[in-house]
């Protein structure tokens, strides 16, 4: 398609330690629609509450800029976002 720009993203690991790293410098880059997202929640829920997962952190980059984290967890070959529907009851979704 002549013309057409498309954008190159890089998916990177991150510890936990690096996922919270990334919060509050990020506020202006990064929307976070819900505390249950946010480093210092995840870590406690973390701490508090983790089964058998693994921790998943993911953070997405455009170029250089941080554009996106997905705080996953993973259990064999699942990964869902991390929290529980029992504390979390929306975790990261917005309103339609």
């Amino acid at each position: 398609m002549p013309g057409a720009t498309v954008a190159t993203y890089t998916v990177a690991p991150e510890s936990l330690d690096g996922y919270a790293s990334w919060w509050p410098s990020t506020e202006d880059v990064v929307v976070w629609p819900s505390p249950f997202v946010l480093p210092p929640w995840l870590a406690a829920w973390w701490s508090s509450f983790a089964g058998i997962e693994t921790p998943y952190l993911l953070s997405i980059h455009e170029q250089e800029q941080l554009v996106g984290l997905a705080p996953l967890m993973r259990r064999g070959s699942e990964a869902r976002l991390m929290g529980d529907n029992d504390l979390c009851d929306h975790l990261d979704s917005s309103p339609a």
